[in-house]
């Protein structure tokens, strides 16, 4: 009788959501991308620092790229993608918004400063200065529209949350495995250090939804949002 119960008010409590505006929302893990208690995804190596970002309607992908050597280091945007499945998306954009920082010294001197603006790239490549971090946010999104639920395997928990003003809001919980994962993409990015006639070589991160939440509450009421981790974002 109690597995009957249960049985019976899932599919209720899921229906429940489609009366109402459902949001979505998605927090991403990677095996290769190491993540802070704050949700930020940082990798690096002796060459650079690699962090990326995700919040954000639709998932908008984020990236810092910081030069660690002594050389020039090139990105090129048209060698790099976007994977989703069997499909990959170029990620060159001919008009690029970029920021970017700088620390230095000279003796007892220290100079810091930063710039940014809009340029065209009709090569699709990038200059990073040696020591300095570009930011950069591509046109990609990392899922446009909902999942469909009713392809998940496994059932959610369920949970009732309790508001500020002591209302209460229902929300579905599903917790994933990279496997198991209904939202899953790579990204490909190509780089060059030194000179123009140097040598390419690639750098290639996994991601994937270990966590998804249904619920009603909008962005700026869900409380784990609005902590405006890297990475989480909604879909609506």
């Amino acid at each position: 009788m109690r597995f009957l119960t249960s049985t019976l008010i899932l599919p209720a409590f899921l229906l429940a959501f489609s009366s109402c505006r459902t949001y979505q929302y998605f927090t991403l893990d990677s095996p290769e991308v190491p993540k802070n208690s704050k949700g930020d995804l940082s990798w690096e190596n002796d060459t650079l620092r690699l962090e990326y970002g995700y919040a954000g309607e639709g998932g908008p992908v984020w990236m810092s790229i910081h030069n660690k050597t002594d050389k020039p280091l090139y990105i090129n945007w048209k060698k790099s993608a976007f994977i989703k499945g069997a499909f990959a998306n170029s990620l060159f954009n001919p008009n690029t918004q970029f920021s970017a920082s700088f620390v230095g010294s000279r003796g007892y001197i220290n100079s810091s400063g930063s710039l940014a603006g809009s340029f065209q790239l009709p090569e699709g490549v990038d200059f990073i200065p040696p020591g300095i971090a570009i930011a950069r946010r591509l046109s990609q999104t990392v899922q446009a529209s909902s999942v469909d639920i009713s392809k998940i395997d496994g059932k959610p928990r369920l949970q009732k949350q309790k508001r500020q003003n002591g209302a209460t809001h229902e929300q579905a919980d599903y917790a994933f495995d990279k496997a198991a994962s209904p939202l899953q993409f790579k990204l490909y990015l190509t780089f060059v250090l030194g000179n123009s006639s140097a040598e390419e070589f690639a750098i290639s991160h996994s991601f994937y939804a270990r966590g998804l939440t249904l619920t009603s509450e909008k962005p700026w009421a869900f409380s784990p949002y609005m902590s405006s981790r890297g990475d989480e974002f909604f879909v609506k």
